[in-house]
């Protein structure tokens, strides 16, 4: 079987490295494009 993408989710620096260090050997050893994501929540304005 054959993974055509690779979503590694990086919740912080120190996860990132991990997560990396696990999803870069899996992609190459597939030959699959990998993607990164992080998503950050921001506040939300409230007016008066």
């Amino acid at each position: 079987m054959r993974f055509k993408t690779i979503v590694a989710i990086l919740q912080n620096e120190q996860d990132a490295e991990r997560v990396l260090d696990c999803a870069i050997p899996l992609a190459t050893r597939f030959q699959s494009h990998l993607v990164g994501i992080h998503a950050e929540t921001l506040p939300v304005p409230y007016t008066s």
